[in-house]
């Protein structure tokens, strides 16, 4: 448990670090590399982060994403052979998901801003196109589909209204749900309280204790839970480090699901303390597009059936800014089985 607690602080305040060094002040930044050469360095980005820095001549910060992307994939990989070497015993299940969550998550943040970062020269911290991104929103709020075919059963389609508030300090969160053609669903509010900020120029960035409690109805099979999410969350702008990473954010998550279960007709209860956590990396595209893919550890919810599965799920999809500070989010989610979700909010700053 502390190593597990440790890594996880060292990878979520390592913003912090980065900034008070400030690798690359009074240094000149070197040309970008042509954008023709992207077959050859953005694969050896993403195996080696800090590479593509290396090739620009960009020495201490190729240096700094290479010690830190081999520190997190040897975390990853200790965890999977921890696990595998001990039989998946408690112990082992306890700790290795968490590292492989953050190892293979963070990884993965440094590959794409490293091959960001090689074919760009430069950029604010806040670009325009990050103005209206997820995390740096005060309000929020929309309604979404989550399509989840599954043959021969029925609410395959689950229909959510959400709102969000975040101040520079605070969350507050409230969710309704119904599976169509159902009376099951869900009704949901939670909040949460910043606990590290990383940046003055990003007030809303930072190390964030967030917790939800949610209610779900099973009218169809007899039962009904409850569930007390509660997770440490990084949502990091990547240009702390370095304005050229400035169009890559990330997000981390990692935390427990405490769920209780009432089973109506045998009046039996239950409790399980499932694990938590993903990552998502999102990047602008153009001040209008935004592109996004991450993966998702959890149990799945027990209305609506099963999309995460057991070794979870990977999603990515892009989101586009409409006029009056609508967006668009379209994801294809590769679960058990493959679901679409669908989102049109509103945000505003």
């Amino acid at each position: 448990m502390v190593t597990r607690v440790g890594l996880l602080l060292l990878l979520l305040l390592a913003p912090l670090r980065a900034r008070a060094q400030a690798p690359d002040a009074g240094v000149t930044p070197s040309a970008a590399l042509a954008p023709g050469l992207a077959p050859l360095t953005v694969p050896l980005s993403l195996l080696a982060p800090g590479s593509g820095q290396l090739l620009r001549g960009e020495a201490r910060a190729g240096g700094t994403l290479l010690a830190w992307s081999g520190l997190l994939l040897g975390a990853a990989f200790g965890g999977a052979f921890f696990v595998a070497g001990t039989g998946a015993s408690e112990v082992s299940t306890a700790i290795g998901p968490p590292l492989g969550i953050i190892g293979l998550g963070g990884f993965l943040t440094l590959g794409l801003s490293d091959a960001a970062g090689t074919f760009t020269d430069g950029g604010e911290l806040l670009p325009v196109e990050t103005a209206w991104d997820a995390w740096n929103a005060r309000w929020r709020g929309g309604v979404s589909l989550l399509v989840a075919p599954r043959e021969g059963q029925p609410g395959s389609v689950a229909a959510t209204a959400f709102g969000t508030l975040r101040t520079e300090r605070v969350l507050v969160t409230a969710e309704l749900a119904n599976v169509a053609g159902t009376l099951d669903g869900w009704a949901q509010a939670g909040g949460g309280v910043k606990l590290v900020g990383y940046s003055s120029d990003a007030p809303r960035a930072g190390l964030w204790l967030e917790s939800a409690l949610r209610h779900e109805l099973a009218a169809r099979v007899g039962y009904d839970a409850t569930r007390w999410r509660t997770q440490l969350v990084s949502h990091l702008p990547m240009g702390i480090f370095a304005p050229r990473f400035g169009r890559i954010t990330s997000l981390l998550r990692l935390g427990v699901d405490p769920t209780w279960v009432r089973y109506r007709e045998r009046g039996a209860t239950g409790f399980e303390l499932p694990l938590s956590g993903g990552f998502e990396v999102r990047a602008g595209l153009t001040e209008w597009l935004r592109g996004h893919l991450g993966y998702e550890h959890s149990r799945d919810g027990l209305v609506g059936g099963s999309v995460i599965g057991f070794l979870g799920s990977f999603h990515a999809g892009v989101e586009l800014a409409l006029p009056g500070g609508l967006v668009w989010d379209v994801r294809v989610v590769t679960g058990t089985p493959v679901a679409l979700f669908t989102a049109l909010e509103w945000r505003a700053r």
